[in-house]
């Protein structure tokens, strides 16, 4: 996700799911600040779609693994 200056300004040129994002700013915290917010959103979404895994199925594949060298 790069900045850079143009002029006087700063651009921030990102891509979030695929749509590239281009805004202007005056000032160069605010071009960083949107880079930063993109990251953190992507990071969530990451979060929100991760597989949920109980403690007893972490057990049985720590187990497999022991026993037989297996981690699937």
């Amino acid at each position: 996700m790069p900045m850079h200056q143009r002029g006087y300004s700063w651009q921030a040129d990102i891509t979030v799911n695929g749509e590239r994002i281009r805004e202007t700013f005056g000032r160069k915290a605010d071009a960083q600040a949107l880079e930063l917010e993109a990251k953190a959103a992507a990071l969530w979404d990451d979060l929100i779609h991760a597989q949920r895994v109980t403690v007893e199925q972490l057990q049985l594949k720590s187990e497999r693994f022991h026993v037989r060298g297996d981690a699937t």
